[in-house]
């Protein structure tokens, strides 16, 4: 079959009269969690429709946090089978929550996506991400509900991992981004042939911002195509929406699930196609935890409608960063999509960078060396990666290529990597 699912098939009109009704629902549901009970108590639903939605209140991830730890559930406790949490927070976590029937969407929506990029019954799926409170572990169930035979590695390092894809015959993995060129760099160390030494064909990456010139390095080292996806916890996790092949570089969102926005992150007013802002979404089948524009932090761009397959689903870009990644440099905003996009083009370099922010608005950027690379060579690319950069963000960057423990000194080694670290206020 062509798609997992008939609403995939459903034409723009279609969509939005289904929007219509199930946003009214959410905002039902909603309403029951001390969360919305307030901000909702003026809302007259009969008078609520999608194109209205710029009525409603947004919700951000600071309200979460405040009503930490039940105080955005919208059923009794006792009606919730699992609780998540977002990744990389700081203070305290952002729970989500879900119900036997919001573990049921979950999973069908992420059979969905693997479904979308070619995954199919009897592949051997690889899982490498970890198996706690991230949300990513999903795929395992979406995968099982294929018929895929499941790999539930979890945390392990990338040297592990990848020797079992090689015993295991793995054909799909998903992983994070920063990961997944780990796996890469490797299999180029040990000089794996991909078809003779890696069976694997598909990837599904995301979680973390990348390029597509990280996506070359890892399909070219590991033989595969890699799709993006996206997702986030507070609206259930990864499912919200994912790349295919008839629309590389882009990704479909499943809007029988989720209706979106893009706006302005500084006065909320609403985006046209093209333009980029930070994405809103508002969740319309989840249960448990029912979510009205909830302002994500992510920037996109909405990219119009695919016009054949998927007619009513919206296609937005890759996520830039998120609003938190992006820092202010002698009153440049500098993104680490700046830098990866630079570093990425040298096959010298393994891809592992941290961009540190010092007084005075001094920036460095730290790329890990491939082994045995000559000073000279280090030289000529500190100069050239450093010229690179002054043309692309019109900043002054002090780059050194250094060997592996000094960038593990400032760069986590498990979950979502984080490149830049802002020193000017420590």
């Amino acid at each position: 079959m062509k798609f997992w699912s008939e609403n995939e098939k459903l034409s723009r009109k279609e969509i939005i009269d289904l929007q219509n009704k199930l946003l009214k629902e959410t905002i039902r549901r909603a309403a029951k969690s001390i969360l919305y009970r307030e901000k909702l108590r003026n809302i007259d639903i009969s008078n609520v429709n999608v194109e209205k939605i710029t009525k409603l209140p947004f919700t951000t991830k600071d309200e979460l946090r405040k009503h930490y730890p039940y105080g955005a559930l919208a059923v009794p406790l006792r009606n919730v089978r699992r609780i998540h949490s977002s990744s990389g927070t700081l203070g305290k976590p952002v729970l989500t929550f879900y119900t036997t029937n919001d573990l049921e969407v979950w999973y069908d929506l992420l059979a969905r996506n693997l479904w979308a990029i070619g995954v199919r019954p009897g592949d051997i799926f690889q899982n490498t991400v970890g198996h706690g409170l991230f949300t990513g572990m999903g795929y395992m169930f979406g995968a099982e509900k294929i018929g895929c035979i499941v790999v539930p590695y979890g945390p392990a390092g990338p040297e592990k991992q990848l020797k079992a894809m090689m015993e295991l015959e793995v054909t799909v993995f998903h992983a994070t981004p920063s990961f997944a060129l780990k796996l890469a760099d490797l299999a180029e160390e040990w000089n794996l042939v991909p078809g003779r030494d890696l069976k694997l064909k598909l990837a599904v990456v995301g979680a973390e911002f990348w390029t597509e010139h990280s996506r070359k390095r890892i399909e070219d080292a590991l033989g595969i195509e890699a799709y993006n996806n996206y997702g986030l916890a507070e609206v259930g996790g990864p499912g919200v929406a994912i790349e295919t092949p008839e629309h590389k570089g882009l990704m479909h969102v499943w809007a029988d699930n989720f209706l979106i926005e893009v706006i302005d992150p500084e006065t909320g007013e609403s985006l046209g196609e093209g333009e980029e802002g930070e994405l809103v979404i508002t969740t319309l089948r989840r249960e448990a935890m029912p979510l009205i524009r909830y302002r994500t932090g992510d920037i996109v761009k909405l990219k119009g409608f695919d016009c054949g397959e998927r007619p009513g689903h919206p296609l937005i870009s890759w996520f830039k960063g998120r609003l938190d990644d992006m820092v202010k440099v002698r009153g440049v905003g500098l993104y680490p999509e700046n830098v990866e996009e630079v570093i990425m083009k040298f096959k010298e370099l393994k891809p592992n960078y941290v961009i540190i922010l010092t007084e005075y608005d001094n920036i460095k950027v730290l790329v890990e060396a491939k082994k045995g690379l000559a000073k000279n060579l280090k030289e000529y690319l500190e100069e050239r990666i450093a010229k690179e950069l002054k043309k692309k963000t019109l900043l002054k960057v002090n780059v050194k290529v250094v060997d592996s423990n000094e960038i593990e000194k400032y760069v986590s080694v498990r979950g979502k990597t984080k490149r830049i670290v802002d020193l000017r206020t420590i």
